[in-house]
C-alpha cells in the first residue's frame, strides 16, 4: 500500500521525503559537530573558525563557476553528459582556486591560515560540483547523504582525536574540516561514478552541451549572491564584534542554518524538476511546482520556528554549556525562517529558467541584507546592547526584504 502511496505522489514530493530524510540525520549530526567544535575551540576561537569557513565557502562557489546550476539545468535534459561536464567543472575549480589564493592570504594573513582554508575552499567546490551532478540526474539522496550526513560525522570524530592530543586552535579545526571534506569528495566521487555506469555510456558520440560564457557569468553571479546572503552575517559579524560576543553569534546562525538547511535542500529538488517541465513545455507545471514548494515549506518553517522558541535553550544548554548568550540570538534569527516559503520556490526555479531576473533580484537583496546587518549592529553597538542581538535583527530585517522582493518582482516563468 505505501509503495502504491508513494508511486502515486508527484516527482517533486518524492524528492522531498528523500531530502527529509537524509536531512534529519544530517541534522542530528551536525549538531553534534557543533557542539564537538564549540567546545573545542571556545567563543572567541569558535568565532574566528566560523568566519574562516565563512570565506573558504564563499571562494568555493567562485571556484564552482556557476557550473553547479549549469548541471540542474542540463542534465534532467541530457543525463549522458554527466562525467564529461563534471570533468570540465573540476578544472575549473583548480585554476578558480590558484587565482583567489592571494585574496584568501590577504584576509587571514598567515600561510598556514591560507593553506587550510584553500585545502577546504578545493573540496567544498568539489563536493558541491559532484552534488549537483547527482542532483541533476534526481538523485536526492545520494546527492545530499556525503556531505550533509557524513561529513559533520568526520569532522567531529577528527576533532575529537586531534584534540585529546593536541590544543585545538581555528587554523587545526579548518584543516580537519578540509580533511574530512577531502574524505566525503571521493566517497562522493565514487557514488557519482557508479550511478552513471551504463549512462554516461549512452552519449553515443553526441557532444556535450554548450554552456555559454554569459551564462555561466550569470549563475557564478547568482551562487556568489546567494552564498553571500548565507554567510554575510558572518563576515560582518567577524569585523563589527568583539570575538566573544561573535562566537555565541556564530554558534546560534549555525544552529539556525541547520535547520534552514532542510528547506534549501527541497528547493533544489524543484529546480531540475522545472528546467525539465520547461524543456517539454510544460509552463503550468511548473506553477503548480512552485505551490507544492511552498506548501511544504510553510510547514517546514513553522515547525521549525516553534521548536527553536520550546527547545532552543535547552539544546543549546545540552550541545554547548557556556555558550547561554547565544539563546537569545537564536530566538531572534528563528523570525527570519517565516520568510523563507516566499523566498525559496522562487529563488530557486528562477535561477535555473530565468537567471538574468534572479540575479537582479539577488542584487537588490545582497545589498539590502547588507545594508540592515551593517545598520542594526552598529544602533546596537551605540545604544549599548548586545552587538550580536543587534546582527540578528539585521538578518530579519534583511530577509523580510527578500521576501518582499520576491513576492513582488519573481516571477517563475
Amino acid at each position: 500500500m505505501i509503495d502504491r502511496l508513494y508511486s502515486r505522489l508527484s516527482l517533486f514530493l518524492q524528492g522531498a521525503f528523500e531530502a527529509l530524510a537524509v536531512n534529519g540525520l544530517g541534522l542530528f549530526a551536525a549538531l553534534v559537530a557543533q557542539a564537538v567544535l564549540a567546545q573545542a575551540l571556545g567563543p572567541a576561537n569558535f568565532g574566528v573558525y566560523s568566519a574562516m569557513v565563512s570565506m573558504a565557502a564563499v571562494l568555493a562557489v567562485v571556484a564552482v563557476g556557476g557550473m553547479d546550476t549549469a548541471l540542474l539545468r542540463e542534465l534532467p535534459k541530457q543525463p549522458a553528459h554527466t562525467l564529461e561536464l563534471v570533468r570540465r567543472a573540476e578544472r575549473w575549480i583548480l585554476v578558480a582556486i590558484t587565482c583567489g589564493t592571494p585574496v584568501l592570504f590577504l584576509w587571514t594573513g598567515t600561510i598556514s591560515a591560507t593553506a587550510a582554508a584553500g585545502v577546504l575552499s578545493v573540496f567544498l567546490a568539489a563536493s558541491t560540483i559532484r552534488q549537483f551532478a547527482l542532483r541533476g540526474n534526481l538523485m536526492v539522496f545520494w546527492g545530499r547523504f556525503p556531505d550533509i550526513v557524513m561529513r559533520p560525522v568526520l569532522v567531529a570524530g577528527f576533532v575529537i582525536l586531534a584534540s585529546s592530543a593536541i590544543e585545538l586552535r581555528p587554523v587545526s579545526a579548518v584543516a580537519l574540516h578540509g580533511l574530512a571534506t577531502g574524505v566525503v569528495y571521493f566517497v562522493g566521487a565514487m557514488v557519482l561514478r557508479q550511478r552513471m555506469r551504463g549512462v554516461s555510456s549512452a552519449a553515443n558520440g553526441t557532444a556535450a552541451p554548450v554552456i555559454s560564457k554569459v551564462d555561466r557569468g550569470l549563475w557564478l553571479g547568482l551562487s556568489l549572491l546567494t552564498m553571500l546572503s548565507i554567510e554575510l552575517d558572518k563576515l560582518i559579524g567577524s569585523v563589527m564584534l568583539s570575538p566573544i560576543d561573535f562566537g555565541h553569534y556564530a554558534l546560534a546562525a549555525r544552529l539556525f542554518g541547520f535547520g534552514i538547511m532542510a528547506t534549501e535542500s527541497l528547493a533544489m529538488v524543484a529546480a531540475p524538476l522545472a528546467s525539465r517541465m520547461l524543456a517539454n513545455k510544460l509552463r503550468d507545471d511548473v506553477i503548480t511546482l512552485e505551490r507544492q514548494l511552498m506548501f511544504v515549506l510553510v510547514a517546514m518553517v513553522a515547525g521549525i520556528y516553534g521548536m527553536i522558541l520550546l527547545i532552543g535553550e535547552d539544546v543549546v544548554a545540552f550541545l554547548a554549556p557556556g555558550y547561554s548568550d547565544s539563546v537569545p540570538v537564536l530566538e531572534v534569527l528563528a523570525l527570519a525562517a517565516l520568510a523563507v516559503p516566499f523566498i525559496l520556490p522562487r529563488l530557486a526555479i528562477t535561477s535555473v529558467v530565468n537567471p538574468r531576473r534572479a540575479l537582479q533580484l539577488q542584487s537588490v537583496a545582497i545589498l539590502g541584507l547588507a545594508l540592515c546587518c551593517v545598520v542594526a549592529t552598529a544602533m546596537a553597538n551605540g545604544a549599548g546592547y548586545p552587538g550580536n542581538i543587534g546582527l540578528a535583527w539585521g538578518i530579519v530585517a534583511g530577509t523580510l526584504l527578500r521576501a518582499v522582493l520576491w513576492w513582488i518582482f519573481g516571477r517563475i516563468v
